[in-house]
């Protein structure tokens, strides 16, 4: 009987740290890929947000022309 608890001991001493490994492996892998994303989706936004700056100096350029224009 106490050689199945022995046993099972190693056994566990073998699992346990294995186990933990992967799953911090996981947390590890599954916050670069958040953080990743973030700052693609953040270069992004900065970028649709410039792009809509432009296009507004742009109309506000045309509509400053059309007036000197008119006047």
């Amino acid at each position: 009987m106490n050689n199945k608890k022995g046993s099972a001991l190693v056994e566990a001493s073998l699992v346990i740290p294995i186990i933990l490994l992967t799953i911090m492996a996981l947390i590890g892998v599954i916050t670069d890929l958040y953080e990743k994303t973030t700052a693609s989706y953040q270069e992004h936004r900065r970028e649709m947000i410039e792009e809509e700056e432009e296009e507004m100096m742009g109309e506000a350029k045309r509509m400053a022309d059309l007036l000197k224009g008119l006047i």
